[in-house]
């Protein structure tokens, strides 16, 4: 049995391991729910990414445009996200479909991958937009 004493040093000593004890919080990385943007070149050419994306559970969809050679074209996108790895399928209204092969940082900061579609393919590196 404890003396009072000892009992109130040790109950001290408990609180001030609990006080500096994480809660364990709200640990879950980000969703990849956001608007991203990157560049890449493709045949010599600048080409500008823009994409928002809305992930539920393991599947993605959005919207975006790319811009390339001046031209601006907008496109649906649907896919499937396992972390690391996020595939999309690139769906233009006038044109053959895209796709999109990447890998997600573990901060869901960053996405990098393979793009191609009709006129253009590269590495592109997306992040969130700020």
């Amino acid at each position: 049995m404890l003396r009072p004493r000892s009992l109130s040093l040790f109950l001290i000593a408990l609180l001030g391991l609990l006080a500096g004890c994480d809660s364990g919080g709200d640990d879950t990385p980000p969703s990849l729910t956001d608007t991203w943007e990157g560049q890449f070149v493709s045949s010599d050419d600048l080409v500008v990414l823009r994409l928002e994306i809305v992930e539920g559970a393991t599947l993605v969809s959005g919207s975006g445009q790319i811009t390339l050679a001046g031209e601006q074209v907008v496109f649906m996108v649907q896919g499937s996200y396992l972390h690391p790895v996020l595939t999309l399928e690139i769906n233009f209204s006038d044109r053959p479909p895209g796709t999109f092969n990447g890998n997600v940082t573990e901060n869901r900061k960053e996405i990098s991958g393979n793009i191609s579609g009709p006129g253009f393919s590269g590495t592109v590196s997306l992040r969130r937009e700020e």
